[in-house]
Order: C-alpha cells, then structure tokens, then sequence
C-alpha cells in the first residue's frame, strides 16, 4: 500500500510537467479534451488524469509502479475474500483476459515510455494466465494429461 501511495504521488508530481509544455496539450491532455470540446486555453484546465497519462508518455517508472501494485492490492484482496482457489483462479483469468483488452489500446503508440508500459501489461497478462491455469491443475480441475 505504501508503494501504491508513493508511487501515485511520484507520478502525479512528475505528470505535472505537462502544465508548463503547452507544446504537448494536444497529444497528451486527452481527458480534459474530451471534456472541453478538444480545446485548452488555460493549463488550469487539465485535468489531474492527464498528469498520470504525460508520466506514462514521458517518465513510466513511478505509472508502471502504480499499475503493478494496485493488481497486487486488488489480487490479494480477491484472493482473501474468496478463499476458494477456483474462483481466484477465474479471477486471474478475467484479469488477463481484461488487461489484454486493455493492452490493445496502447499498441500503436510512438513513446517508449508507452510501449514499456505495454510490455508490462503483456507480461503481467502471460504471467496471471500461467499461474491461473497452475492452480487449476494443481487443484485437479484442469486433468492432468
């Protein structure tokens, strides 16, 4: 939890950047462009989103770090509440499927800090279907072949 809030914070801080860079409101305010009719005129309009998506673009360490802990919380929680191995099998299983859908989103984008926020998206997909489907089997409801 404590990596959750720090990390939040760092990414907030550093994503306030795109305050002062009116030369990327265009390409990265995109929420607060949605809400304003696609225009800025005051960086007092940004919204506190688009601070989140500029870290991701331009400075991803403390975004992918938020992104990480935040399932970790959230995995532990359904783990916990369930107590059935199955449904947090199921579980892991939706989380893939949904971080996938998500992942798809950031496919074409030009910044590295995007495509290394899409890898971590891929590898936390590979790895919650893995140990899904090892639970599975070791819990016999995938049959051993």
């Amino acid at each position: 939890m404590i990596v959750f809030l720090f990390s939040l914070l760092a990414a907030w801080y550093e994503g306030s950047e795109l305050l002062i860079n009116p030369g990327e409101w265009e390409y990265t305010a995109i929420f607060t462009q949605l809400l304003t009719g696609g225009r800025i005129e005051d960086a007092g309009e940004i919204l506190v989103i688009d601070h989140f998506v500029y870290a991701l673009k331009f400075r991803p360490l403390f975004p992918i770090l938020l992104y990480l802990s935040g399932l970790y919380f959230v995995s532990l929680l359904v783990y916990l509440l369930s107590k059935r191995t199955k449904a947090f099998c199921y579980y892991l299983f939706g989380a893939a499927a949904i971080n996938l859908a998500l992942s798809l989103l950031f496919i074409g984008s030009s910044t590295d800090g995007v495509r290394a926020f899409l890898n971590v998206m891929w590898l936390v997909t590979l790895t919650s279907s893995l140990l899904a489907a090892y639970l599975l089997r070791k819990t016999g409801v995938i049959a051993k072949g």
